[in-house]
């Protein structure tokens, strides 16, 4: 009961630190692109390089941070990194050149690696082997949250005392709550771990954290690239949507502070989708949960590229809004599929491997969308792209299926139930 409780425990740490990393930064960026644009007068293009420096810097800290929890536990890597990030938004907030924002963002992306989604979905599947689906949704629920909260509140801010101060607004909680929070309450593990197979919630033997391929193996194997591929398309269209959401809306009628409402809305119901398919992938396997998510993303696009369409306009924003919301809570089926294609030896490495192309995706995917932008000057060209690359990456997900040496183990849990 007492170690229950305290899963419980650090599951809501979890969940608190994420409220201040992930989702305030990547759901800001598009709130401050007008700003930035009317005080230096950059070219769409180029501020969205802020984009790409934050999440390639996010990449590579993933891949980092999951090298450091081998040898490392998780509080003292999600602390600095809190405050790393923390001390980037102040750099951010105090910039007179598109270079030192750049950098500053490259800070920020370091710093929400360090203490954002690869340690939070490593320790939540640590704890929880047998309900990780779940487990990593409960975590992801504060990167949502914090996505939801955090645009309409940052609009606020610039409308009323200028994007300085709400890049600050989003720094202090980051070094006073965020990093107090991950230092005090979150280990990597359990003190007990088990070391003998456990049950899954749908039937299968699952991984208790010894079984599965090292490094070198997994690499050669077709499940990982796949998963590479899968994470690097999917988020090249998440990042052509998510960063552009605001300007676009603005672009065509909404005012900024109903463009971040949106961008507020359509993010509360990641939480939701969060939830939602954590426990779908629990019970039916994460492959077509994952396959699914990416299929209604493409049609989400269409309807926001509907949304010029004045006859239906507010229909098309409404769907948007739900369908995007809720598939955006699909990187809590992510965990489970590379547990059970590749297994848990190696968790924690494979985890910063794979997320480090996913945002590698979500930081050129904005840089690709504003350079079309610029040369076709409409966002449709863009938004189309986007539609197909999450139904690339919907085929590659249906090829993923658990590598050779997992299955030989005889522990891997079922792609499908």
């Amino acid at each position: 009961m007492a170690s229950r409780r305290r899963g419980w425990v650090l599951l809501v740490s979890l969940l608190f630190t994420q409220l201040f990393m992930f989702g305030p930064t990547a759901g800001t960026i598009g709130v401050f692109i007008p700003s930035l644009i009317r005080t230096f007068g950059w070219s769409r293009e180029a501020v969205s390089s802020i984009a790409v420096a934050y999440s390639v810097m996010l990449g590579i800290g993933c891949l980092i941070s999951g090298g450091l929890l081998e040898t490392i536990d998780a509080r003292w890597v999600m602390s600095v990194g809190a405050v790393l990030a923390g001390v980037g938004m102040f750099c951010a907030a105090s910039i007179h050149s598109l270079d030192a924002l750049f950098v500053s963002y490259v800070l920020v992306g370091a710093g929400v690696a360090l203490g954002g989604v690869t340690p939070a979905t490593v320790v939540a599947a640590n704890w929880y082997p047998h309900r990780r689906g779940t487990a990593v949704a409960v975590t992801l629920l504060g990167l949502s949250l914090g996505m939801a909260a955090a645009p309409p509140l940052v609009m606020h801010i610039i409308v009323a005392h200028g994007w300085r101060m709400g890049m600050i607004a989003l720094g202090l909680p980051m070094v006073l709550l965020g990093a107090p929070a991950a230092f005090i309450m979150v280990r990597t593990r359990p003190e007990q771990a088990p070391a003998q197979p456990v049950v899954a919630a749908h039937g299968h033997v699952g991984a208790a954290g010894n079984h599965g391929l090292e490094l070198g193996a997994g690499m050669l194997t077709a499940p990982f690239w796949l998963l590479l591929g899968l994470c690097l398309f999917s988020q090249l269209g998440v990042g052509s949507i998510l960063y552009h959401m605001v300007p676009y809306l603005m672009l065509i009628g909404y005012s900024p502070e109903q463009a971040s409402m949106i961008m507020g809305a359509q993010a509360l119901l990641v939480s939701a989708g969060s939830v939602g398919f954590g426990v779908l992938a629990d019970h039916f396997g994460p492959r077509p949960v994952l396959l699914t998510t990416f299929v209604l993303l493409a049609l989400s696009v269409m309807m926001l590229i509907g949304a010029t369409d004045p006859h239906w306009a507010m229909l098309a924003v409404t769907g948007f809004i739900i369908v995007w919301g809720v598939d955006m809570g699909n990187m809590s089926a992510l965990a489970p599929l590379v547990a059970n294609s590749l297994g848990m030896r190696r968790f924690s490495t494979f985890m910063g491997i794979v997320t480090m192309f996913w945002f590698f995706g979500e930081g050129f995917g904005p840089l690709i969308a504003g350079g079309l932008f610029d040369r076709t000057h409409t966002y449709t060209v863009p938004f189309e792209l986007a539609a197909a690359f999450f139904l690339l990456s919907a085929v590659l997900t249906a090829m993923v299926y658990p590598a050779r040496g997992v299955a030989a183990e005889g522990k891997r849990e079922e792609l499908v139930a």
